[in-house]
């Protein structure tokens, strides 16, 4: 049986955003049109991704040279369905430019792994050496907070570097530079993501499979947006 392929226009008829400003209304619209023309091959995709991670990410040298490679295909393909082009061997594109793909995508996630990792020792840190049962909070809140917003300012990175084909200093630079004024706007985004998963998880986790195609996508919206992609 073959696997799905994706052939899904361009949705008719978007009520444009601002370009360059997020409207998550539309996004949502826009994301749920896409994910329900794309479910099929998003599911499919999306299993094989977690598979993948789960796998692979249980040894640091297969973690290193084998899930940039493979997140670079997943982006690929997820920036293509709302063209109409994707198509499932999308997610093996990183191997075919495999040092160029890989490597800038490994930096990314690097950046974020090691700021997870930082405030988790000093969330560690804080709560054994902290005075009272207060301070660890009174210490942290302003930490995470300001890793929330950090993480927002930069969401897009991975995207810029695939979609525009930056360097990473660059990427990060444009993400901070798009996302200027859109930091409440993102954060609902997170929320309504996370509500979304947690709707997902009440089915036995089965409803993941449903919840993490869409947000995906939204993901992918949002971008567009901030760009003022509208084709």
């Amino acid at each position: 049986m073959p696997l799905p392929s994706q052939a899904t226009p361009v949705r008719p008829n978007l009520l444009h955003s601002t370009p360059g400003r997020i409207d998550l209304e539309v996004a949502v619209a826009d994301a749920w049109y896409y994910a329900k023309k794309s479910l099929g091959l998003l599911i499919v995709v999306g299993l094989l991704s977690i598979i993948s991670e789960a796998v692979l990410g249980a040894t640091t040298i297969a973690w290193v040279f084998l899930i940039p490679t493979l997140t670079w295909g997943y982006y690929q393909l997820l920036l293509n369905v709302p063209r109409g082009l994707a198509k499932f061997s999308d997610y093996f594109l990183g191997f075919e430019d495999y040092v160029s793909r890989t490597f800038p995508l490994l930096a990314i996630l690097l950046i974020s792994r090691v700021m997870v990792i930082a405030l988790s020792g000093l969330t560690s840190f804080c709560y054994r050496y902290s005075p009272g049962p207060s301070w660890p909070w009174l210490l942290l809140l302003p930490l995470w907070l300001g890793a929330v917003y950090i993480g927002l300012r930069l969401e897009f990175a991975e995207l810029l570097v695939i979609d525009r084909q930056l360097s990473v200093a660059a990427a990060l630079r444009e993400s901070w530079r798009r996302t200027q004024g859109q930091v409440i706007t993102l954060l609902l985004a997170l929320l309504l993501v996370l509500g979304l998963h947690l709707v997902g998880l009440v089915f036995l986790g089965l409803g993941l499979l449903l919840t993490i195609p869409l947000a995906m996508i939204l993901k992918v919206v949002l971008y567009r947006q901030l760009m003022g992609i509208h084709t």
